[in-house]
């Protein structure tokens, strides 16, 4: 019996030295070092970079042109802006998109530059086509011009039913001289209603439904 309990105050000895060898042994954590892992733990695979206020919105036409002008520049010292329209459909802000063309004319080489403003983590330009001119050179914008959102804001005030899926809009010159907008609204059901408007005074000029 004697033996017995000196095994077992023997035993309980050796287990608490052990006990301590290994807790000595551990890594040493920092305070709130646990939190900040498991934190990273449950944000595995989530990115956290934000971005910035240029990054995360689309653009209004002026703030597209002022990209796309400089890529032209560099292809043709001559460049000179002829359109610009929101290539994909607009949804969400109304007068703002995500990707945008604009036209330019070099008359030196008779070609037409079509340039692609895109919004993808950033604000990226490049040559979407250029192709000779054969014919009459379209007109060139000349002095100021209403913003896009501008447009789209006066044309939505002509518009009845305000119901629209998508719309599209285009800045250019005609042979008469006056730059203008063209604001196209689509609906599920039914005709496009278009609006168009002197884009140097927000005057309209005229409105109609049809293809």
């Amino acid at each position: 019996m004697k033996i017995d309990v000196k095994r077992s105050i023997v035993f309980l000895l050796v287990f608490a030295l052990f006990a301590g060898m290994v807790s000595g042994c551990a890594p040493k954590t920092k305070p709130g070092e646990n939190a900040q892992n498991g934190s990273q733990n449950q944000n595995s695979g989530i990115s956290q970079e934000k971005q910035s206020p240029e990054e995360s919105k689309a653009l209004t036409a002026r703030e597209a042109y002022k990209h796309a002008v400089k890529k032209a520049k560099s292809l043709a010292g001559d460049a000179e802006f002829v359109k610009i329209d929101n290539f994909s459909l607009g949804y969400g802000e109304k007068g703002v998109s995500e990707v945008w063309i604009a036209e330019f004319v070099s008359k030196s080489r008779s070609r037409l530059y079509q340039i692609r403003v895109i919004v993808d983590k950033g604000v990226h330009t490049s040559l979407f086509s250029k192709e000779e001119i054969a014919s009459q050179h379209p007109v060139a914008i000349k002095g100021s011009w209403i913003d896009s959102d501008k447009a789209f804001d006066i044309a939505l005030n002509h518009v009845k039913d305000k119901s629209f899926k998508s719309f599209w809009m285009g800045l250019s010159r005609g042979r008469d001289g006056v730059t203008a907008w063209s604001v196209r609204f689509r609906y599920k059901k039914g005709e496009p209603f278009w609006v168009e408007l002197d884009a140097t005074n927000g005057s309209i000029i005229k409105t109609w439904s049809g293809y």
